[in-house]
């Protein structure tokens, strides 16, 4: 059990070695045969029973089918889902955090203070770390300990962080990088430029001579998490952000004498430096853009191709929806490149599409500058390459208008059946940003995901129309989908798309149909996992109890654990706390579930309201891979 898997989209396809240290499911759908590992696999990327697959769902020559539209919305997820409540502190006491059409919770309920983070989150974890050797549990209370409020104590924390470089397994060398940058302080960004340079003070971490490539890699994008997560008016911020932005630079300007993982990580890692906080930092956001752009433009052959995919997301997230003439050209940069139908990977394409999607139509045109949605509306149309056609229509949905919209109810009704899905959940998308301008969502939106539901009968397009009807906000849905959880409630994957978008309706009226639902699906982890996000979105923490409950089980499976864990931070309750520390402490316990127990502890306790894979995962094209992203076993991607 090596990396916790974040995305249950993911494993919905294909089951794999599901290591605690995220604390997220990937678990098994339906029939889909195990992946690497297997639920309750006791050791490292061993196949769960003989005969089972080794390969990943996104690793070359797997059967699994890529294009489907849970691999992107478990990337993308955390963009539309409620945050979870701000820790005490963050708001005045007693202020409400979570509000679902009547009913409020308070902070006295939610999210634990830092008392208790300070005096018996963190403690745990590190007096569980510092006494045991096993690798689950080793990683996963590095990633729970970097998470969670360390003020007051970050020197003993990156302590402990480090202490664990110093040890034969490369997972655990690679998840302490990883944790050094989510805990976001200026020595870590010392520690980890040390990693990427190869330099002495990393090989007196390390115990040996030299730091190999997979762990430079992960260094690289902690580098990125790092010094961009420090927030501005702490010392030492704006020099850890320069020796983030010269160490990451330099290994995009020599290419060719950088590996593979490398390059890409340093793309992520430079990204991540801006984060959120462009306004504060517009000079860095535009110096990493020009050095994003050079190595986007270089030619590099067209086995790197796949790594310069990278770039487009990378710049999105840096630009965003801008309205200055420098956005405007990059949009129509993007746009002429996806036009122009070059002999290049169609990952490239892919990515364009996806990045368009978040940086917008033209604000200035100029004479000669592409139509933004006419090229989207074309690559959805034409484009030779399935996963590029199926992003188009998920951008002509968060950015186009009524003609785009009114194309997209046509697909999704009668567009071709891999398509029709995405149609579906364009539509959603669209309605999101309609409710977020503060304008109505289309009546005949509604009635185009609604007759879906009611007529069709592929699991894939009813998943995907299930949930963009929940994006509408209409209650007209409500008992369509109501009837759908009650006809499909056996179906697993199905069932828990329904759920979903059920919370995402925000009707109080679904708590007691999703309630009674949960308790029935204790053994089922993709049904359990989304129905208590689904109650977590309509403001009901009452299924606290049950999922600790899984936790505690002597005999439950990774992916049952996995559930619960990703379950309960996504709640944040503090009510689980204690129960949460029993389970770490006992050593009578299975390694798993005190693993997915500490990772638990992390999520629940992090400073954060989005969790820290928020500012990594929607920027990736699943597609575009290389082994440190993803490998079925031991990439970021396992991790996030």
């Amino acid at each position: 059990m090596r990396r916790a898997a974040l995305f249950a989209g993911f494993a919905v396809l294909c089951a794999g070695v599901l290591p605690a240290h995220g604390g997220q499911y990937r678990g098994p759908g339906g029939s889909t045969p195990p992946g690497p590992g297997g639920p309750g696999t006791p050791g490292v990327g061993r196949p769960a029973t003989p005969g089972a697959s080794p390969s990943g769902p996104l690793t070359p020559g797997s059967d699994v089918d890529r294009t489907r539209w849970p691999f992107w919305w478990e990337l993308n997820k955390d963009l539309y889902l409620r945050p979870r409540p701000p820790l005490p502190g963050a708001l005045p006491a007693g202020a409400p955090v979570l509000e679902g059409d009547g009913t409020v919770a308070t902070m006295a309920r939610v999210r634990p203070d830092r008392a208790t983070t300070q005096n018996t989150i963190l403690p745990v974890l590190l007096k569980v770390l510092a006494g045991t050797d096993d690798a689950d549990l080793v990683t996963a209370c590095l990633i729970a300990i970097a998470r969670v409020d360390l003020t007051g104590r970050e020197d003993e924390a990156l302590a402990a962080l480090r202490a664990r470089f110093a040890t034969g397994n490369q997972d655990v060398r690679e998840t302490a990088a990883l944790a050094l940058g989510i805990a976001a302080q200026p020595a870590s960004v010392r520690d980890l430029a040390a990693f990427v340079h190869d330099q002495p003070a990393a090989h007196r971490l390390l115990g040996r001579t030299s730091v190999d490539e997979r762990t430079r890699s992960f260094a690289a994008l902690g580098m990125g998490l790092a010094a961009g997560g420090i927030g501005d008016a702490l010392d030492g911020a704006a020099a850890a952000r320069e020796r983030a932005w010269t160490t990451l630079t330099e290994i995009l300007a020599q290419p060719k004498e950088r590996s593979r993982d490398l390059q890409v990580e340093a793309v992520h890692g430079l990204r991540l430096l801006v984060q959120g906080h462009y306004s504060t930092r517009t000079r860095l956001a535009w110096r990493i853009v020009q050095v994003l752009e050079q190595y986007y433009a270089a030619d590099l052959g067209r086995g790197s191709q796949i790594l310069q995919a990278h770039v487009p997301l990378a710049l999105a997230a840096l630009l965003g929806d801008g309205a200055e003439r420098e956005h405007d050209r990059v949009r129509a940069r993007l746009a002429h490149d996806l036009q122009v139908r070059a002999r290049r990977e169609a990952t490239v394409d892919q990515s364009i599409a996806l990045a368009l999607s978040y940086l917008g139509p033209l604000r200035r045109p100029e004479k000669g500058d592409p139509d933004v949605l006419a090229v989207l509306l074309q690559t959805a149309q034409r484009h030779r390459d399935l996963q590029t056609r199926c992003f188009a229509w998920l951008a002509l949905g968060r950015i186009g208008g009524d003609a785009e919209r009114a194309e997209l109810e046509r697909v999704c009704l009668s567009g071709r059946n891999q398509e029709q899905p995405f149609a579906a959940l364009a539509l959603g998308l669209h309605a999101h940003a309609q409710r977020r301008r503060g304008a109505a969502v289309p009546d005949a939106s509604v009635r185009a995901l609604l007759r879906v539901c009611n007529d069709e009968k592929a699991p894939d397009l009813l998943g995907a129309a299930a949930l963009a009807a929940g994006f509408t906000r209409a209650r007209a849905a409500l008992p369509v989908l109501l009837g759908l959880l009650d006809r499909h409630e056996r179906q697993d994957e199905l069932a828990g798309h329904i759920a979903l978008g059920l919370g995402l309706l925000g009707e109080r009226e679904a708590v007691p149909v999703l309630r009674r639902f949960l308790e029935r699906s204790l053994r089922r982890p993709e049904p359990l996992r989304n129905a208590a996000i689904a109650l977590a979105e309509l403001g009901d923490l009452e299924a606290v109890p049950l999922l600790v409950q899984v936790l505690e089980e002597p005999s439950a499976s990774s992916v049952r654990l996995a559930a619960a864990a990703e379950a309960l931070q996504r709640m944040g309750d503090q009510r689980a706390v204690n129960a949460l520390v029993r389970v770490v402490e006992d050593g009578g316990r299975t390694r798993l579930a005190r693993a997915f127990a500490a990772a638990a502890l992390g999520g629940i306790a992090e400073r954060t309201e989005l969790p820290w894979h928020a500012a990594v995962a929607p920027w990736i094209n699943h597609q575009a891979i290389v082994e440190t992203l993803y490998d079925g076993r031991a990439g970021i991607l396992d991790l996030l």
